[in-house]
């Protein structure tokens, strides 16, 4: 399994490095989520692989991997394990980081390093094929640099500072208005927006991880993804120039001159972002050559740690076996 902070996936795999289901659910993360919320992702990722393989329980599947951000704690895995157990699944269940699936979804090679950012953001240095350094993945309060809710949480805040007339103009405000279902643009007695005071009472009243949703904005109002032909909108391309920035420079704390291998991109916002592959290989310098690598998600990557957990090598054949059987899946 890949659970992360917005979405899940399971994927069934034999011993060959053929996938024979893959399950996808919400959003699977504890520390996000909850251990319990969590859980139940897990629970409905895995029941839709197995259905998609036509197996039900009782099954002993020997290695469950489970790749996951703070999935590592016990009140986490107790939850997961009995979330598998209602399924009648047995087996030894293995946490794994969900940077190292990452690393793993994009290279069979043992050494090189993974930059996620997606709902969070993180870097790892892989060598011999487990993590040997990490950087940021902290959490919306204390890190998550470059993330999804780092670029959501500036677009409302932008958005706000111009509603309260404070801020530069902006496209972000209308369109964060919009995504509220907000309309009114009338004033309160003490002259303020009224628009804005209903967004701070709606904002408040979410946790503070959805404010992610709004990174998407910043992608439209920038002309990332947009073909209305309108001008890139100055705010949301300098929040999405700051992210980049501070990716490459977590990157660049667990870069080391003589750990050399590929830099797989994972994350929603680290496919999408643009410049950072060319970022990234310039922040290494232009005598080096970097193989940037960019996945869809983990799942390839939980595969690969199972089949290894299991005693499995997995090279080249075996892991394009992999890709390629998760992909007709999908």
């Amino acid at each position: 399994m890949d659970a992360g902070g917005t979405s899940t996936r399971a994927v069934l795999v034999e011993d060959s490095g053929r996938c024979l289901g893959y399950g996808t659910a919400g959003g699977g993360n504890p520390v996000s989520w909850g251990a319990e919320q969590a859980a139940r992702s897990v629970g409905k990722a895995v029941a839709g692989a197995l259905a998609q393989a036509g197996m039900t329980g009782p099954l002993d599947v020997g290695v469950v991997t489970l790749a996951m951000a703070g999935g590592t704690s016990t009140p986490s895995l107790e939850e997961m394990q009995a979330a598998l157990r209602g399924l009648g699944l047995t087996g030894t269940v293995v946490p794994e980081s969900d940077l190292l699936a990452t690393f793993c979804a994009g290279t069979p090679s043992l050494q090189g390093y993974a930059l996620v950012s997606g709902t969070g953001a993180a870097a790892i240095r892989v060598c011999g094929g487990s993590t040997a350094a990490s950087a940021d993945g902290l959490g919306w309060l204390l890190g998550d640099e470059g993330s999804g809710f780092w670029i959501g949480h500036r677009v409302a805040r932008a958005a706000a500072a111009a509603l309260d007339g404070w801020g530069p103009a902006t496209r972000l405000s209308a369109l964060l208005l919009q995504e509220l279902g907000i309309t009114d643009d009338g004033r309160t007695e003490t002259g303020r927006s009224v628009a804005l005071a209903e967004a701070v009472r709606t904002l408040y009243r979410g946790r503070p991880v959805e404010l992610s949703r709004f990174a998407a904005l910043a992608f439209r109002a920038a002309g990332v993804s947009r073909g209305d032909g309108e001008t890139p909108d100055p705010v949301a391309v300098t929040i999405l120039q700051q992210a980049r920035s501070r990716l490459v420079a977590v990157l660049g704390a667990v870069r080391r001159d003589d750990v050399v291998g590929p830099v797989v991109l994972g994350g929603g916002i680290a496919r999408r972002l643009p410049g950072l592959a060319d970022a990234i290989a310039d922040s290494v310098g232009s005598d080096r050559r970097v193989d940037v690598v960019i996945v869809a998600d983990g799942a390839v990557g939980a595969g690969v740690l199972a089949l290894r957990r299991a005693g499995i090598a997995v090279d080249r054949q075996v892991f394009d076996r992999l890709v390629s059987s998760v992909a007709q899946l999908r």
